[in-house]
């Protein structure tokens, strides 16, 4: 199940913008908007995040929760997670989510803007159920293809159709955008509700 290579995922990763950074950027008032619309849903004491990013959402969890398992295949941002966290409750993996073996079950896994960037989400999907604690849930976040700026990007003629990936999907590594049909379709193949 070939996806990224490492040094794939770093160039991806060094083509983002910093998340945590509060000039305007759009990147930090997503993480800011789906952390306070994530945390209080979250149960605990064992959290499982996929991908930490440059650990915006990793510092939140490692404050709250008792026991926070992030992993990311980019050395990178591993190493920036790592400089956002001190918390000392937070255990960094870095390795792709295909290799990754937890070695327990978690109370909440989250899966946020990640899914999109999977070359083949259902086997991977199916592997992150058998992660789940009794009562546990999965948080996915996924790029809506039929947001705001996707439906005027098609009315301008920049896209064709809503779920086309653009330049700049590409250029960070999607291998498709979700609108809320394709997401529930695949987490159905995979086994989940």
């Amino acid at each position: 199940m070939a996806e990224h290579s490492p040094d794939k995922l770093d160039a991806i990763a060094a083509s983002m913008k910093v998340a945590d950074d509060r000039s305007l950027s759009a990147q930090y008032y997503l993480l800011r908007y789906g952390v306070r619309m994530l945390l209080p849903r979250l149960a605990g004491p064992r959290i499982l995040e996929l991908s930490c990013g440059e650990g915006g959402m990793t510092r939140w969890l490692g404050e709250r929760f008792a026991q926070v398992t992030t992993v990311d295949g980019s050395a990178e941002l591993i190493e920036k997670a790592k400089q956002a966290v001190t918390t000392g409750n937070v255990e960094f993996h870095c390795c792709t989510f295909e290799a990754f073996e937890p070695g327990q079950q978690y109370n909440s896994v989250i899966m946020s803007r990640i899914l999109e960037h999977i070359e083949h989400p259902v086997p991977l999907l199916r592997r992150v159920a058998t992660w789940l604690a009794p009562g546990a849930r999965l948080y996915i976040i996924v790029p809506n293809a039929h947001s705001l700026n996707r439906r005027v990007g098609q009315a301008m003629g920049m896209i064709r159709q809503l779920e086309e990936l653009t330049e700049r999907d590409r250029r960070v590594g999607h291998f498709r955008v979700y609108c809320k049909a394709t997401l529930e379709a695949d987490l159905r193949s995979a086994g989940l509700n």
